[in-house]
């Protein structure tokens, strides 16, 4: 009897680990797995009077007046604009309101609201188009145009992982790592450096799998680099002075480096 209890313990016990395990390596890879804000109309547009910035709609009438010295607007065809006034020259930030299109302050629950700048060469619009990055407590978070927390406040930093919009660089405690924009870990926090292979210049978003990423560790003043695939797997040690991808050959279940 004793014994039928320990082998069903046992048994219990490694279906549980299988089933962590499992969610673990899904919850990975999934993370690539992330829908981007589609803009199909422009409804909202900067104005520019007197060297000071408002927004018009796409009919032409004013919605927020032309008394802001920058105003950012991530998203178009929604509602919502940053807008940015008294420039602190000593902590070299502005204050900042986020308005709607009545003019009236949202989102004000929260210290610092910014958007999330991507290079433009990857998007007409140049900002991660769903999400905003807010600060609390000295540290920075993730959420949506509605005010709903995608991630807690706790990083140093977070801005757009550059060539790939929808991933996130994200540093904690002086180390980097990726999230995606619904604040899924795609890389943990524990190199000194990260960069995007490169690979999603000339190809569709749909090929984000076949992605990979360069990553760095300071030696002694000087950086040593490996590689992750998209999965965050490991596939060269950081141990070289340089790596580059290979983008005039492109096959499907290959990748290759220099």
């Amino acid at each position: 009897m004793k014994k039928s209890i320990i082998v069903i313990c046992i048994i219990v016990i490694i279906l549980i680990v299988g089933l962590l395990t499992f969610k673990a390596f899904s919850t990975n890879g999934n993370s690539l797995n992330y829908e981007l804000e589609k803009v199909s109309e422009i409804n909202y547009k900067l104005l520019k009077q007197n060297n000071k910035f408002g927004v018009i709609n796409k009919n032409g009438e004013v919605v927020v007046s032309p008394i802001y010295d920058e105003i950012d607007i991530p998203n178009p065809s929604k509602p919502l604009f940053i807008c940015m006034y008294d420039y602190n020259t000593e902590n070299e930030q502005y204050s900042i309101k986020v308005l709607n299109d009545k003019s009236e302050q949202i989102l004000y629950e929260y210290f610092i609201v910014e958007a999330i700048e991507i290079n433009p060469t990857i998007s007409e619009i140049p900002y991660e188009k769903s999400v905003l990055k807010y600060k609390q407590n000295g540290k920075y978070g993730l959420i949506d145009f509605e005010g709903n927390v995608i991630v807690k406040p706790k990083y140093e930093q977070i801005e757009a992982l550059d060539g790939v919009e929808g991933l996130l660089l994200v540093k904690d405690k002086e180390n980097y790592g990726v999230i995606n924009i619904n604040g899924d870990t795609v890389i943990k926090e524990k190199y000194d450096s990260i960069q995007a292979d490169s690979y999603l210049t000339n190809i569709n978003l749909s090929e984000l799998e076949k992605i990979g990423f360069i990553i760095g560790e300071s030696d002694n003043g000087s950086f040593k680099y490996g590689y992750l695939n998209s999965k965050g797997e490991q596939i060269l040690d950081i141990k070289y002075s340089q790596i580059q991808r290979i983008q005039n050959i492109i096959e499907n279940n290959n990748t290759y480096l220099g």
